[in-house]
């Protein structure tokens, strides 16, 4: 009799099981204070995700002078299966990520993702959203947020007496 997650074929029997490395409370703790910290110093540009399949891709944000960068990794992603809108200050990125097993082939192992996905970003109130800008390239969507050109203002220095 054949467990959960196990095939046989052919008098080849498999059991593909999902390996979770053991965490401290320590470890969960660091992950949840980096999290705030990693939104904090953002000033504003959290991550909410909303998630409608199994697949969430990875987001990296970085912050220049004049604007915030969004990059998110869509591997294996057309462009075409991408759609990005802004609304109301919440930046939001949907796609599906397609399987592309050939008519007639089995797939008799797969460690991939499938799905639908959507991500959402609440934007600071510095990021000019008409000036919102997107490249898809080599699996790696690029998001330029500018800032608004008050917000680009420098920091004046005040003298103690």
């Amino acid at each position: 009799m054949l467990k959960h997650n196990e095939a046989k074929k052919g008098g080849f029997a498999m059991s593909i099981l999902k390996w979770y490395p053991t965490t401290t409370v320590y470890d969960r703790l660091a992950g949840t204070t980096l999290d705030d910290l990693f939104q904090h110093f953002h000033r504003g540009l959290l991550t909410g995700n909303t998630e409608t399949g199994d697949f969430t891709p990875h987001v990296e944000l970085l912050e220049k002078k004049d604007s915030f960068v969004l990059r998110v990794e869509l591997p294996g992603v057309k462009k075409e299966d991408v759609d990005i809108s802004v609304n109301l200050g919440v930046l939001k990125i949907a796609g599906e990520v397609k399987g592309d097993v050939e008519d007639g082939s089995e797939c008799r192992c797969s460690e991939r993702t499938y799905g639908k996905f959507l991500r959402t970003f609440e934007l600071p109130s510095t990021v000019d959203a008409d000036a919102i800008a997107a490249v898809h390239e080599d699996g790696i969507l690029e998001i330029c947020l500018p800032k608004k050109k008050e917000a680009l203002v420098e920091e004046k220095r005040i003298k103690i007496a």
